[in-house]
């Protein structure tokens, strides 16, 4: 799956965004990353993409960052949001409207699911009465 960033002010945030997509992709340099990988530990965090991209974990993790925009990107990654940011209303309709599409078929999939235990519950307290 490809992933979509705002264009990089600069060589440091290009390196930021770089890391990041390896590490989506499962793919780090680091040695120390990749030995994480293998053990099933390895988290997109601030840290590792620092970490990942050879550069200052300060730059990326403070909030007045002049590398906000990759910051943001790493945050939303973390919480399976999308990395990059809106630039229009329309990018971010789109967005919205995909949210509650799959919000929408989540909560169909819990209503049938407490359906189901409902009518179990139902059988049972059937059996129960009978008794």
């Amino acid at each position: 799956m490809p992933t979509t960033f705002n264009e990089p002010i600069d060589e440091i945030e290009a390196d930021y965004y770089a890391a990041l997509a390896r590490l989506q992709e499962g793919k780090p340099q680091n040695k120390d990353l990749m030995k994480k990988l293998a053990e099933g530990r390895l988290k997109i965090n601030v840290s590792t993409v620092a970490k990942e991209s050879g550069r200052s974990r300060t730059l990326l993790a403070s909030m007045d960052t002049k590398y906000r925009n990759a910051r943001q990107a790493v945050l939303l990654s973390k919480v399976g949001g999308h990395a990059y940011l809106p630039r229009t209303a329309g990018d971010t309709i789109s967005s919205l409207r995909r949210q509650v599409q799959q919000l929408k078929a989540e909560l169909q999939q819990a209503r049938e699911l407490n359906l189901s235990y409902f009518e179990r519950w139902r059988r049972a307290q059937k059996k129960l009465d009978k008794k």
